[in-house]
């Protein structure tokens, strides 16, 4: 039963996901919610309490997945890492997590700030990947807003050949 409950209660969490991958914040509700779960809207209050706790969880799920797959994008190494970190992006941006996440940055949802310990990883990855020294590639903070950068590109429509340019120009630039 208590195995039934803790999967509930990610159910509920996943709905939460991809209702605001699908319509953003805008119309983003514990009703909706419910709805997506398949549960009442009691359920959702007894597991989150309100909708802004819900909302905190579901932004550190979606800051979770991101530096995770990005940081397993890298972790193979070499240039052939890029690629792969590259297709991250177009996921995200295609999925709406990327939008997602920046309707709750821009609403200030705790857990969706900028400025997480897993883009120093990221950095130190990157670096291995490519084969260069911390001090050879951009701050962990610019290069968490470096990867934001392409996926606005991409969001607001620039065309992903064009993006995708940028991206490995500005990448392969740092290789020897």
């Amino acid at each position: 039963m208590a195995e039934r409950l803790g999967g509930r209660k990610q159910q509920i969490l996943q709905s939460g996901l991809s209702l605001l991958a699908a319509g953003g914040l805008t119309n983003w509700s514990i009703e909706g919610c419910s709805k997506r779960a398949r549960c009442a809207k009691g359920l959702v209050l007894h597991y989150f309490g309100t909708k802004d706790t819900l909302l905190k969880e579901v932004a550190r799920s979606l800051v979770a997945t991101r530096w995770s797959r990005w940081s397993s994008a890298l972790s193979n190494g070499g240039i052939g890492s890029l690629d792969t970190l590259w297709d991250h992006l177009v996921e995200e941006s295609t999925a709406g997590t990327a939008r997602g996440l920046l309707e709750l940055r821009l609403a200030n949802v705790p857990g969706a700030a900028f400025g997480s310990p897993e883009a120093a990883e990221l950095r130190r990855r990157l670096g291995a990947a490519l084969d260069l020294s911390a001090t050879e590639l951009p701050s962990a903070g610019v290069l968490e807003h470096l990867l934001e950068g392409y996926l606005l590109a991409l969001m607001r429509g620039v065309p992903s050949e064009e993006v995708r340019e940028a991206f490995f120009r500005y990448w392969l630039s740092y290789v020897r």
